[in-house]
């Protein structure tokens, strides 16, 4: 997916969107990665935040390879997984915003699917929408 947003995600909008799953252990710091990756190389970056959907196919596979699972080991670790990764690129937004007429090789900012029926996760990010400032 990044070898399509590095050649796709180059207007004011982003056109590919990486899913990114935080049942996973390890994602925010995939999101922190692939933003400084953009930041870098002058890109879009797209995002679509989900919990995820293969707790068990996952669990199943990892166990079968006899290797550490890479699922969360609980629902609360998973929501502050999603959770830091929504404000981490809301974070970004804001900084970027604070920066002159961007360039190619500069930050540039982001955009955010936030997917979710939680009504927490919903209030969280309104509130920081609302404190931040972003539309």
């Amino acid at each position: 997916v990044i070898t399509l947003q590095r050649e796709y995600n180059k207007g004011d909008q982003p056109v590919v969107f990486q899913t990114y799953q935080t049942y996973l252990k390890g994602m925010h710091e995939s999101v922190v990665r692939d933003l400084e990756r953009s930041k870098r190389e002058g890109w879009r970056f797209g995002a679509k935040v989900v919990r995820g959907a293969y707790m068990v196919s996952e669990r199943e596979k990892a166990k079968a390879r006899r290797v550490e699972s890479p699922i969360c080991e609980t629902y609360e670790d998973t929501e502050a997984n999603y959770h830091a990764v929504i404000e981490t690129i809301l974070r970004h937004n804001v900084e970027h915003r604070a920066l002159p007429d961007p360039l190619p090789g500069k930050m540039t900012e982001g955009e955010i699917l936030i997917a979710s029926h939680n009504q927490g996760s919903v209030e969280l990010v309104t509130r920081l929408m609302s404190e931040l400032d972003k539309d």
